[in-house]
This record gives structure tokens, sequence and C-alpha cells, in this order.
């Protein structure tokens, strides 16, 4: 019980880290390789275009990209997101196109070398950055949460040693900048 707690507690402080760190955006239009952020992107605020519907790595018809590059171009898209688990070449592609560019989100159905943490909060966390660059969103006012916490994987590192001092442990992160000390 106290372990799903401290979860629970770890998920809150991320989705105020998220909801914070998405509020103020210039750009709400989300392109995605594929609908895997549909949930992310009604939550924060974002209406997701998807170069290839339900089904990653499919690849869109002429006309479906055709559309999908006037879109880009009309409404000023700056950022094309790629993902882990799918070649980025259709991403590329858009972007060469547009002038836009690149920039890669974990979907989190399977984790890889490329992926950008061990664990979901992890992983969430560094979407929370990518798209809060890619969409030109502004940092918050208000400092990160104040449940806010190391990585779970730095958390376990240091309860599994109760005379730790490793100072991983002490690690707290902002939806607007690196890892940083207290």
């Amino acid at each position: 019980r106290a372990n799903a707690a401290e979860f629970a507690g770890e998920l809150t402080a991320l989705d105020e880290d998220l909801t914070a760190g998405l509020d103020d955006c210039t750009s709400t239009d989300l392109v995605t390789g594929h609908s895997a952020f549909a949930y992310f992107a009604d939550r924060y605020g974002f209406h997701q275009e998807s170069v290839s519907g339900l089904t990653p790595g499919a690849e869109p018809s002429p006309t479906a990209l055709a559309d999908l590059v006037e879109h880009i171009e009309d409404e000023k898209i700056t950022t094309v997101y790629a993902e882990t688990l799918v070649p980025q070449d259709t991403a590329d592609t858009i972007a060469r196109e547009t002038g836009a560019e690149v920039a890669v989100l974990d979907p989190i159905e399977g984790l890889t070398d490329a992926s950008a943490g061990d664990d979901y909060v992890s992983v969430m966390r560094s979407n929370l950055e990518t798209v809060r660059e890619g969409q030109g969103c502004s940092c918050p006012e208000r400092p990160p949460s104040s449940s806010s916490r190391a990585p779970p994987s730095a958390t376990r590192t240091a309860r599994s040693s109760a005379t730790s001092t490793s100072p991983s442990a002490a690690v707290r992160s902002s939806p607007c900048s690196a890892p940083t000390a207290p």
C-alpha cells in the first residue's frame, strides 16, 4: 500500500507538471506519426493530427500527405513528432517539405534503448520537455509541484539503502528545465 500511495503521488505530481508545463503554448496542433497521443492531446489541450491514423508505420496516401503538409504550412506548425518505435522517414519527409523540425516522442508501448527513461514517469517527463519545446510553451509561473521527486529508479535506489546519500535521491524535475538539486 505504501508503494501504491507513493506511485499515486508521483502520478499526481507528473500530471500537475504536465498541466503547468503545457498550459501556455504557441501551437496547439500536435502532428504525430500515428494516433498514439490522442488521450494526451485531449487532456492537455492539443488537437492531434496524425500522419498514419491508428496504424504505426503505415504509409499515408499521397493525398493525405499533401493535405497534412498544407495544414502544417497554413497553421505554421514548427514541429512534427516521430516515435521511438517507428521509423521516422515520413516525419523527415514532411519536415523537409514544410521546414518543420522533427522531435521524437515515446508512446510508451515498449521501452527501447531510444527511450529517454526507464519507466512511465521518466518517459512522460521527457515527453513533456519535448512537447514543451516543440509547441513553444512558456514556463509556468509557479514552481514545480512540491510532490515532484526523483525518477522512481533513483527513489528506489535511495530507498534500498537507508544510509544512502546519493545526490540523485534529492533531484527534482521542473517542467521547464533539466533536473536540478534543490
